[in-house]
């Protein structure tokens, strides 16, 4: 049989490879298409393995995000799920996964996670892959570490502080001077009538360096470098405007907003038995309107000129210094005691009860008051030096050591002038009561003295993180 070796002309070889190359035009296009998209649909496969390993990090380790109590967003990166060996480690064709992280929120019993999965070759960065960033922004700004700062248990900022509260008794300074606060059983005093032995248990932060720390006044409420610094004086029973009683916690402003006089002139102070009358002051306007609402107001001081009794108007510039209104929306009124005072030798529960007592000091005078920003009350500083172990301060007698115990001591001695209390005493012509560097208790009304602002937040305010200290004060929702 005679074979035909004869091969393809010029001609049909040119027509075969144009066909060939005709077909790779079409077929190669979808090809690499097909494989690109398999690689998108693997890298869509992990996300996926990235999100549930998630779900399953929080199951079996994440108590304080998925409390009941809990809510917010927490950012949980791609290396903590591969340590917890819940995900394996994306490692194919050179690339890495591992600035990849995953957004949990909480509202409520709604538990959300979104998942951002970016991956990039590790030998020259160029990114492989990389989903929408979900991110939403400061509201998610902790991370696992925060986790245990997180109020796991009771989001309202007054019961968490009683539930934490120490109940054993104090026996000397050095077991006074825990971080959370102590509790007092109070005898009631005059105007306390039908309170119950539940109503009258206060919650005090005392010695030293308890951690009553709380962020306050914040100008942005996402971020914390703009708030100012408040100390927790504890948590109270409190009459609010319409008689109702509530637990509340009280603040007080870290520093002082200044020193000027308690009213307007000497001549009713001293001769007139009227310098105290709170609600008639100057100090009441610059407090519940001025400094409330962020402004500037006439104030008043001494001359500096002793026994003249004279004051000159100064300004009370609270612009910078005031609440803002995120601020307003965490205090409301409160309804505070202004009993005269009659003696220095009292212990902490002896000034409570005179504080909630019945003497008045003129036919105009009141005994108690509506606002929302006061002054403290002797008893509260007073009670901060460990319940009594230090007993000098309270007889006019407190030395430098002794002082170095209160944290409200140390509080007021970062200012130049006595602190104002809210009380007024009949035994100094009706000033109202202030405390000097030797914590002797005595008074001034013309005479300049510190403010150290004072309110109640409202009783359904909770934090969302913190643990008090002067480090990680607490953090209030807004």
């Amino acid at each position: 049989m005679k074979i035909n070796k004869k091969g393809y002309t010029l001609i049909e070889l040119i027509m075969i490879i144009t066909i060939m190359g005709l077909v790779m035009i079409i077929v190669f296009p979808s090809v690499m298409s097909m494989q690109n998209k398999n690689k998108k649909k693997e890298y869509e496969y992990y996300k996926d393995a990235v999100e549930t390993a998630s779900k399953l990090y929080f199951d079996s380790k994440g108590e304080d995000i998925t409390s009941k109590y809990w809510h917010g967003c927490v950012a949980l990166s791609y290396q903590e799920l591969v340590n917890a060996n819940l995900l394996k480690p994306f490692e194919k064709d050179g690339v890495t996964c591992d600035e990849s992280k995953v957004y949990v929120s909480k509202n409520g019993d709604k538990i959300t996670y979104q998942t951002y999965l970016k991956c990039k070759k590790t030998s020259n960065n160029e990114v492989m892959y990389e989903s929408n960033n979900p991110y939403p922004g400061a509201s998610c700004s902790l991370t696992m570490e925060d986790a245990p700062n997180l109020p796991s248990k009771e989001p309202n900022l007054a019961k968490y502080l009683m539930s934490i509260s120490n109940n054993e008794a104090i026996t000397n300074y050095e077991n006074g001077n825990k971080s959370a606060p102590y509790t007092f059983n109070q005898t009631a005093g005059v105007q306390q009538t039908g309170w119950t032995s539940d109503d009258l248990k206060d919650y005090r932060y005392i010695g030293d360096v308890p951690n009553n720390y709380v962020y306050f006044n914040c100008s942005d409420t996402n971020n914390a470098s703009t708030c100012e610094k408040y100390r927790i004086v504890g948590v109270f029973t409190v009459e609010n405007v319409s008689g109702v009683k509530e637990k509340r916690v009280k603040i007080v402003r870290d520093n002082s907003l200044g020193a000027f006089s308690f009213d307007r002139t000497s001549s009713i102070i001293v001769n007139g038995a009227e310098g105290s009358i709170w609600h008639r002051s100057t100090t009441y306007t610059a407090l519940n309107n001025t400094f409330y609402n962020r402004g500037s107001t006439t104030c008043y001081q001494d001359d500096g000129i002793m026994n003249t009794n004279t004051t000159k108007a100064v300004v009370c510039n609270f612009t910078n210094t005031g609440l803002h209104p995120s601020a307003r929306g965490l205090i409301g009124d409160a309804k505070y005691y202004i009993s005269a005072l009659e003696a220095r030798d009292k212990d902490a529960a002896g000034f409570y009860q005179i504080e909630r007592g019945n003497r008045l000091i003129s036919a105009n005078y009141q005994l108690n008051f509506v606002n929302k920003i006061a002054f403290l009350y002797p008893s509260d500083y007073f009670y901060t030096f460990a319940n009594g172990i230090s007993d000098n301060c309270y007889r006019n007698d407190c030395n430098t050591t002794e002082q170095t115990r209160s944290w409200m001591a140390k509080m007021f001695s970062t200012a130049s002038e006595p602190a104002y209390f809210i009380s007024p005493m009949v035994m100094e012509s009706s000033w109202l009561a202030i405390i000097g560097t030797n914590t002797k208790l005595t008074g001034r009304g013309y005479y300049k003295a510190e403010y150290f602002p004072t309110m109640y937040l409202n009783a359904n305010v909770e934090w969302v993180s913190g643990s008090g200290s002067v480090d990680d004060p607490y953090m209030l929702k807004y």
